[in-house]
């Protein structure tokens, strides 16, 4: 199987990653971030998360 086609997220995972970004801003705003702010900070992860996934992107492990 060609590298692209293992690098595709499903539509579910794809809509779980959006449910949760859904979830995280809103704690964010709630925690009092800015509206504006939350959503970029959400975006930004949101990416991050769908780039592991696709294994383009390194995953950073904090102990």
């Amino acid at each position: 199987m060609s590298n692209e086609l293992t690098n595709i997220l499903t539509d579910e995972q794809d809509k779980e990653i959006h449910l949760m970004g859904l979830v995280v801003n809103e704690c964010l705003i709630n925690e009092g971030l800015d509206e504006d702010r939350a959503s970029t900070v959400v975006a930004q992860a949101l990416k991050i998360t769908k780039g592991v996934l696709r294994g383009e992107v390194e995953p950073i492990i904090i102990d």
